[in-house]
């Protein structure tokens, strides 16, 4: 695939002009990572910036002791060492792909260059300084903001939330759509609504989640009587999960939704009709370095 076009399409990268973008990928090199492989080793030395273009990378970070501080999934539009390519010490970080991923990488004396010839690069490097310096090293006093969100429901009580959830993304300037096995959904304005339907493949369902979360932010809403197996790599997959109970089914449904591996954080909703859950990944410290 050509990396130009797959670079005009990352946020980032809208503002260049087409000579900057054919400057970049020539001057790039084009790497392909499947899925576990390790892209930049624990106490490596940090050589090259890496923009990911396609798939998900998983970033753990380690104190000087060797004990993991933080861990931190990059997606596509991502942008990795561009911290530590100017650091003398050796990478603090292990980075490994979590699915088939695509990315381009430059070296320090390419970086330089470039930005020093093209402009509107050099602007882009100092947006996505800034935004790294925001993300890793100040105390983010905003509130998360989980690319992928689960909404599981335990009856059709609670069905109209994902709707009004995209609705507020939508008057938010997001981009959301939503995934689901409702095939009685109803179109909601011009929000995309793909059907996972229970007899289709793992694979093919796991392909559309994927294709989705790497463009918006994206909803999977579904029923809570799949399979337990389904249920928990479903949990793996999404940033956190809204569980949806009406209160008489609040007993049986806590230790089945704790069973998926998420960790509870507090009802979000409580009302005659449906409570909301919300569980997440297991927390982590906070995080304290660049990237």
């Amino acid at each position: 695939m050509n990396s130009t076009f797959e670079l005009r399409w990352l946020e980032w990268a809208k503002e260049l002009s087409q000579e900057s973008l054919t400057a970049i990928t020539n001057a790039a090199e084009y790497e392909e990572y499947q899925t576990g492989e390790v892209v930049v080793e624990l106490e490596a030395e940090i050589t090259h910036v890496w923009f990911l273009i396609a798939g998900r990378l998983q970033v753990t970070l380690y104190d000087v002791l060797g004990k993991e501080i933080n861990k931190d999934s990059f997606v596509r539009g991502s942008v990795l060492g561009l911290f530590s390519l100017g650091l003398s010490d050796r990478s603090h970080l292990q980075v490994q792909a979590t699915e088939p991923s695509r990315a381009i990488r430059l070296t320090l004396s390419d970086l330089l260059q470039l930005t020093a010839k093209y402009p509107d690069f050099q602007l882009v490097m100092f947006r996505l300084a800034a935004n790294m310096f925001k993300r890793f090293v100040t105390v983010d006093r905003s509130l998360p903001r989980p690319s992928v969100i689960g909404i599981v429901h335990h009856s059709d009580a609670s069905r109209q939330l994902a709707a009004r959830l995209a609705r507020r993304l939508r008057e938010l300037d997001e981009a959301p759509c939503i995934a689901g096995d409702d095939e009685r959904w109803k179109p909601e304005g011009n929000i995309p609504y793909k059907l996972l339907a229970r007899n289709g493949g793992t694979e093919e369902r796991v392909n559309i989640l994927k294709d989705w979360a790497s463009n918006r932010r994206l909803l999977v809403d579904i029923r809570a009587d799949h399979p337990l197996n389904q249920m928990i790599r479903f949990c793996g997959y999404v940033d956190q999960v809204l569980w949806c109970v009406r209160p008489q089914d609040a007993l049986a449904a806590v230790p089945f939704a704790s069973g998926t591996g998420k960790e509870r954080t507090k009802v979000a909703r409580q009302d005659s009709s449906c409570m909301v859950a919300g569980y997440r990944r297991p927390s982590r410290s906070p995080r304290t370095g660049a990237v």
